[in-house]
């Protein structure tokens, strides 16, 4: 896990959760692996956006992975191990 970059989106607010996914594209450009980690509600409210939509698959497409889910103890587990966390909110 010390090779991952965990990045975490709280944000409901589209300009800025898209503003998160697009610096996670931008760090996997440094060759790492990219955990992606977006709380529920977030997910809801930007889960129809185009922009959303294209970025989660560019995502997936570079086999980054990307977790839909509320805060617990693994994500907790993966950010303590990851060689950096952003924290979007």
């Amino acid at each position: 896990m010390t090779d991952t970059i965990v990045v975490i989106i709280f944000s409901k607010h589209p300009t800025r959760f898209n503003e998160a996914l697009r610096a996670a594209l931008g760090l996997s450009l440094r060759g790492r692996k990219i955990h992606v980690f977006i709380e529920t509600n977030a997910y809801q409210t930007m889960r129809h956006h185009e922009s959303t939509i294209k970025a989660l698959n560019t995502l997936k497409l570079l086999e980054h992975t990307i977790v839909i889910s509320t805060i617990n103890d693994t994500l907790m587990i993966d950010a303590c191990h990851a060689h950096a966390t952003e924290i979007w909110t």
